[in-house]
Parts: structure tokens; sequence; C-alpha cells
């Protein structure tokens, strides 16, 4: 919505509960991810053109039970997307689901699915900035941070925290230069330029 404009619907939940969301660096599109009709235990990824309104369903993702027991999921433990990002030229979507191995990338138009190779990963949600301009994606997995880029290629440790320091939110400058982290335990926050050592910012 424009400055002092009425805010405007763009999307209904008619169809399934809509969740997740992330804003294109230009504010032209927004991706988000929705409780599918189609089939129990599905959502769905779809993208809006935030001018005209236009909905496009990239791709449906199927839940998978954790524990199941005689036939049946114990307790309704199933897996789910839990991340949503565009790449800053809009041309990729990145997500995580609750998995062994979560990360996946695929083009905006639902072509090229693949399924990064970060065993453990944990992906900062919307709004951190997950992706910077060169295609350099982020993530921390216990207590390591590491990058990688968009096509599954040149998975980089960028180092380990040390013991009892948690790193997570994880976020990349625009260049690719710079990343924040924060960290648990006690609560800090960290910077981190890919090459060099790790730098806590915040006393405490």
């Amino acid at each position: 919505s424009t400055a002092g404009a009425a805010p405007r619907m763009l999307a209904s939940s008619a169809n399934g509960f809509a969740g997740l969301m992330d804003l294109a660096s230009d504010g032209s599109l927004a991706g988000y991810t929705i409780d599918s009709s189609a089939a129990p235990h599905a959502e769905e990824i779809h993208l809006l053109d935030t001018s005209s309104g236009a909905d496009v369903r990239v791709f449906g993702y199927t839940e998978v039970c954790f524990q199941v027991v005689l036939g049946f999921c114990n307790g309704g433990h199933y897996s789910g997307l839990e991340t949503v990002h565009l790449s800053p030229d809009a041309s990729k979507l990145v997500y995580s689901a609750s998995e062994t191995q979560p990360l996946y990338v695929v083009n905006t138009d639902g072509s090229g699915g693949l399924h990064l190779p970060a065993v453990g990963a944990s992906l900062a949600p919307s709004p951190y900035h997950v992706v910077s301009r060169n295609g350099l994606l982020v993530y921390s997995s216990g207590p390591d941070v590491f990058v990688v880029n968009l096509d599954g290629s040149g998975v980089r440790d960028l180092g380990s925290f040390p013991l009892g320091i948690d790193p997570f939110n994880a976020t990349i400058s625009e260049d690719g230069g710079t990343i924040a982290i924060q960290a648990a335990y006690p609560s800090q926050i960290y910077v981190l330029h890919p090459g060099g050592a790790s730098r806590q910012l915040t006393a405490g």
C-alpha cells in the first residue's frame, strides 16, 4: 500500500490458511505459503503480483509423518514448511521444511527444483535477508555458520562458535560481504566476514 492509501487485500484465505510470507526487494512480488485444500497434510507456495493481485501457485509440498505407529501418524507429527524467501532478483524461491535435510530452491515459475545438501540446516525467517545479490545463501547448523550457492555448489563452513554458544538467524548483506548472527546463551549479536573470524558486537 502506498503512503496514505487504504490497505488492499491481495490474497484470500478461502482456500486455505495463508502463512509464511516474504516480499521481493523492489516490492513487486510476494511469496507466501498456504494450506492446500486439494489434499490433507499438503501445503503450497504461491507468488503474488503486488500491483495486479495476480496469484500464481508455484508448487505443492506434501507433509511427511515423523512418527508412524501401526499405520497411523502418532500425535499428528507431520513435517511442514518453515520459512520462505525470495532471492534479491525475485527469480528464485528458497524455502525450508522440517526435515533432516531441510533446504530447497525453486525457480519462481516452478521449474528447476533443487534439494540443497545441508543436513540439520536452520534458515532465518523472513524478513531476515538470507540470500545475497550474487546468490549466496547463509544458514546455521549446530555451532557452525555456512554459505552455499543457490545451485548447491560451493558449500563453505565459515566457522564454528564455542561450545554453548548457539548461532541462529544468520543474515547476509546484499553484497555477501557481511553476515550478522544472533547467538543464544547468552544472547548476543555477532558479525562475520567470509574468510575472517566472527566478532561479538554486543556486550553482556
